[in-house]
C-alpha cells in the first residue's frame, strides 16, 4: 500500500498498478500459425483481429490523439493535469473530445499499437475517470459527478512491457508491435487472447490491464450513474526527436471497444498485484551533506541582492492508499504509478522579472534511483506545463553554479553528482537558468508575468523495482524563492 497524501487538493499525482502477465484464468490457447509480427503490422493485426473476434463481440474502433501544451492552450482547456511539456499525453477519443467511456463488466478496450522509438520514458496507464456519488463524500447534502482521473493499474513501462519483438518483458520495448487488453472479465480476456494467438500473435506480446472490479469496487455499466474509464500513454525525452515527431504525426495506434454479442454473467479477473516501490538501499548520506554544502554556498552568493526563503510546500506528493480518490471522491489529477512529484513552488508569483527560484538536488539518475528527472514550470490557470528541463541538460550544472572548473578541487567529484539551477523570467548572468516563457501573439504557451504558477519536479521509474522510487530512499531536492531587493 502507498502512503497517504499530505494535501487533499493535490492528492494523487502519482501511481498505482497493473498486472499484465497472462493470468491463471486464461483458457487454453487456440491453435496458432507461427509468424513474425513487426511494428508496421499494427493495421494488419487490427483488421484480422477485428474480423475474427466479431463472431463473438461487437467491435467499435476509436481514434487516438496526442495532447501537447500547444493543443491545451489552443483548445482553451481549463485543466491539462500539470502535463509535462516534454511529454505529450496520448489517449483514445471516444466522442468529440471526450477521452473516457463507460464499460460493461464483460467489455474490453483493446489497444493494438506500434510502440514509440527509443525514449527516456514510455508508459501506458488505465484510469477511472469519472464517478457519480449520491451523496458526495465531501458534502452529504449533495450528489454529483467527480472527475477523479485515478489510475487503476500499475503503468506498463519500457522496463516491463510485453511486445512481439521479445519473449522477455521489457526485452524490446521500442518500435515494436504490442497489444494491451483492459477488462474486468476473465472470459473476455481469454477470448481476446485466443483470437490473437489464432493469428499467430504471441502471448508474450499481450499486456493485461485487469480492472479491479471487486477491489474498488467499480460501478461498471451503461447507466447514468456508471463510472467512465480511459487509457493514457506518456512518452518523454526521445533519443531521436525527428523519429519521435514522425511517430506522433503518424499515430500508429488503434483503440477497439469490445462488447459480447450475447449477454452473459461476468467472471471477474483477480485483482492485480501491485508493484512495491523501494529496493532497500538509500542514497548515501554524503550526497545529502554535499547538497547542503552547495545550498549554503549559493545562498551566500545571492544573499546581497535577494531575500531568500526556503519553500516548504508540500514535501513529496505521494500516491494515496489504493483507490483512495475513488473512496473519498477527491481529484487525482492523472496520477502515474511510475513517478514521484515534488512542488518546488506553489502559487508562486514573482514581483520582479529578476525574482527567481533556486533548486539544488541530487542527480537520482547517476545514483541509479531513477530513469529520468525533470523540473517544469506550470501555468496554474489551466494546469499546463509550459517549459521543462531534465537530468541530461542539468548534468554538470552544480559545478557551473558553484563556479568549479578544476577537477582537483575537493568539491568537484561530489558536485558532479548534484544539479543546481535557477528559474526566472530574467536569466541574465545566470550560469544555469530555465527561462519562464510569457505568451506571445504567435505562441500562447507561457505564464504571463504577474500571474500564478507552480514549479513541479518529477522523478521517474526506479530501474530496479520498475516502478516509482521510494521517497524515503531519496535525498530530495531543496528549493528557495529569491526576491530581488
Amino acid at each position: 500500500m502507498k502512503p497517504q497524501l499530505a494535501l487533499a487538493t493535490l492528492s494523487c499525482i502519482l501511481g498505482m498498478a497493473s498486472a499484465h502477465a497472462s493470468p491463471a484464468v486464461m483458457t487454453a490457447q487456440a491453435a496458432t500459425t507461427a509468424r513474425l509480427w513487426s511494428a508496421s503490422d499494427y493495421q494488419t493485426l487490427t483488421s484480422q483481429f477485428t474480423a475474427g473476434i466479431s463472431a463473438k463481440f461487437s467491435v467499435k474502433q476509436f481514434p487516438w490523439t496526442f495532447v501537447t501544451p500547444e493543443s491545451c492552450f489552443a483548445a482553451g482547456m481549463t485543466n491539462c493535469y500539470g502535463a509535462n511539456p516534454d511529454s505529450p499525453y496520448g489517449t483514445a477519443v471516444f466522442k468529440g473530445n471526450i477521452n473516457s467511456t463507460k464499460l460493461k463488466k464483460t467489455d474490453a478496450l483493446v489497444l493494438i499499437m506500434q510502440t514509440p522509438p527509443e525514449l527516456g520514458y514510455f508508459g501506458i496507464t488505465s484510469y477511472l475517470n469519472t464517478r457519480y456519488y449520491s451523496p458526495l463524500p465531501s458534502d452529504p447534502t449533495k450528489s454529483g459527478t467527480v472527475v477523479l482521473f485515478e489510475s487503476l493499474n500499475d503503468s506498463v513501462n519500457q522496463l516491463d512491457i510485453m511486445t512481439a519483438g521479445s519473449s522477455t518483458p521489457g526485452g524490446a520495448p521500442f518500435s515494436q508491435l504490442a497489444v494491451f487488453v483492459m477488462t474486468a472479465d476473465s472470459r473476455t480476456y481469454s477470448d481476446v487472447v485466443n483470437q490473437l494467438t489464432a493469428l499467430g500473435y504471441p502471448t508474450t506480446g499481450i499486456n493485461l490491464l485487469a480492472l479491479p472490479i471487486t477491489a474498488v469496487p467499480l460501478n461498471m455499466g451503461t447507466g447514468s450513474g456508471a463510472d467512465t474509464y480511459s487509457l493514457f500513454m506518456r512518452a518523454a525525452y526521445p533519443k531521436d526527436k525527428t523519429a519521435f515527431s514522425n511517430y506522433l504525426a503518424s499515430t500508429p495506434i488503434n483503440t477497439l471497444k469490445l462488447s459480447p454479442l450475447a449477454s452473459r454473467k461476468s467472471t471477474p479477473l483477480p485483482t492485480p498485484a501491485y508493484k512495491v516501490p523501494g529496493e532497500g538501499v538509500a542514497e548515501p548520506d554524503y550526497l545529502k551533506q554535499a547538497r547542503n554544502q552547495l545550498v549554503n554556498e549559493l545562498k551566500a552568493k545571492y544573499a546581497a541582492a535577494y531575500t531568500i526563503t526556503e519553500n516548504n510546500v508540500p514535501g513529496t506528493l505521494q500516491q494515496t492508499n489504493n483507490f483512495y480518490c475513488a473512496d473519498q471522491g477527491v481529484v487525482c489529477n492523472g496520477d502515474n504509478p511510475d513517478a514521484i512529484y515534488l512542488q518546488d513552488a506553489y502559487q508562486y508569483t514573482p514581483a520582479k522579472l529578476k525574482d527567481k527560484i533556486l533548486v539544488v538536488g541530487v542527480d537520482h539518475v547517476k545514483s541509479g534511483k531513477a530513469t529520468y528527472t525533470s523540473d517544469s514550470v506550470v501555468n496554474l490557470a489551466n494546469n499546463t506545463g509550459v517549459v521543462a528541463i531534465n537530468n541530461t541538460t542539468l548534468s554538470g550544472s552544480a559545478l557551473k553554479m558553484a563556479g568549479i572548473t578544476d577537477p582537483s578541487d575537493p568539491r568537484y567529484a561530489l558536485y558532479s553528482q548534484l544539479y543546481a539551477m535557477t528559474i526566472s523570467y530574467d536569466c541574465t548572468g545566470e550560469p544555469v537558468c530555465l527561462t519562464i516563457p510569457q505568451p506571445t501573439a504567435d505562441n500562447p504557451v507561457g505564464v504571463p508575468f504577474g500571474t500564478n504558477m507552480k514549479i513541479t519536479a518529477r522523478t521517474y521509474l526506479d530501474p530496479v523495482t520498475k516502478t516509482r522510487p521510494l521517497a524515503q530512499e531519496l535525498i530530495l531536492e531543496r528549493a528557495f524563492t529569491l526576491r530581488a531587493n
